[in-house]
């Protein structure tokens, strides 16, 4: 469960336990929901009610616009023995109502037989992009990098991998240390690997959370990584190519330090970056808040969309619509979506999440 880099431990329990619940419900009508205390904020709607749906959380998700449809990939909890996370999908024409959860990829975890390391531990923090004929969905995994491969709470780390399909609600394969494509293997390839490769203590979350749009012909992705920093401080990093499966080149560190957990769309109208973010995660302090870059390393002081009066306690990893490009819909507000406490509960309960959204004008601050 990859929702903060510091949870891990409790997170592998959830991810384990969670599982055994079964699966129902049909269509999801718009929320009707008692608001937290202090939250003034009508627009909000829930997306995906997990407990509901037979799992117990969901956040992070992927939002896509394409011919008119709405489409969500988000992190959520796996099937029994199935790893730590899965990423389930939703759609929805009208952005209120939504199409009940179905699984689209799954973890494989397994230990290597050569070298006794964890790998293929989770399928979570999906970031999805259409490119070359394909609709990529990156992803962060869990595997045991480091050389000490015993002891410690945190044995494995975030890595990235990633699948694609032909079609957004198709099948997607994940591509293989062997070069292939395939449904669910036990090789998933590591895209991206954290700067410092850690197993056991001192652990750190690693590499994930990416986001990846396109511009100009390239993929560009912005991903967590806190595994540099002796303190464990989450870092965004920047980094460009035109090969789906191959990012060679040194991540550039952007201006954003002690930040994790954010997503990006291009302002194709202004020709700049845009990053949303949630202050404060899993605090009642929560609010949410937007910047902007001209080269996407760069970044400006963050200015307040939704105050902590008007945005529940204890949201966390926020996500937000544009196109299969990762651009911004023409003359329209993004949805905003983010894992909150089932029905806006002012109580938090660690791993008990519905996923919820609401509409953000990210070019006014109040």
């Amino acid at each position: 469960m990859n929702k903060s880099y510091k949870e891990r431990a409790i997170a592998i329990f959830i991810g384990t336990f969670s599982g055994i619940i079964g699966s129902i419900n049909p269509l999801m009508q718009v929320a009707q929901f008692q608001p937290a205390i202090g939250v003034i904020n009508t627009g909000l709607f829930k997306i995906a009610d997990s407990a509901q749906n037979g799992y117990t959380y969901g956040y992070a998700p992927s939002i896509v616009k394409e011919n008119g449809i709405y489409h969500i990939f988000y992190c959520s909890t796996p099937e029994l023995a199935a790893g730590i996370d899965a990423i389930r999908y939703v759609y929805s024409q009208d952005g209120l109502n939504w199409s009940t959860p179905k699984i689209v990829l799954r973890a494989n975890p397994s230990i290597n037989p050569n070298t006794g390391q964890w790998i293929n531990r989770a399928a979570c923090d999906p970031s999805l992009v259409y490119y070359q004929g394909y609709y990529y969905l990156y992803y962060t995994n869990q595997h045991q990098t480091g050389s000490n491969l015993v002891g410690g709470n945190r044995p494995t780390q975030g890595n990235i991998s990633v699948s694609r399909a032909s079609t957004i609600d198709g099948q997607y394969l994940t591509y293989t240390k062997r070069g292939t494509w395939e449904k669910n293997p036990p090789d998933a390839k590591m895209i991206i690997l954290p700067l410092v490769k850690r197993s056991g203590d001192p652990g750190s979350y690693g590499a994930g959370q990416q986001t990846v749009l396109v511009k100009d012909g390239e993929l560009y992705m912005w991903y967590t990584d806190d595994s540099i920093s002796s303190r464990k401080e989450p870092r965004i990093y920047f980094l460009k190519s035109t090969n789906p499966v191959s990012w060679s080149v040194e991540p550039v560190p952007t201006n954003l330090t002690n930040t994790s957990s954010v997503d990006l769309k291009y302002d194709h109208i202004n020709n700049k970056f845009v990053m949303l973010k949630i202050l404060q995660m899993h605090t009642k302090n929560t609010s949410l808040v937007a910047s902007d870059s001209q080269d996407g390393i760069n970044w400006k002081n963050f200015r307040t969309i939704y105050p902590q009066y008007k945005f529940p306690a204890f949201a966390h990893n926020v996500g937000m619509s544009g196109n299969r490009e990762g651009h911004f819909v023409d003359k329209e507000s993004p949805i905003a979506a983010f894992g909150v406490p089932y029905n806006l509960s002012s109580q938090d309960t660690w791993g008990a999440w519905d996923l919820f959204g609401v509409r953000a004008d990210i070019f006014k601050s109040e």
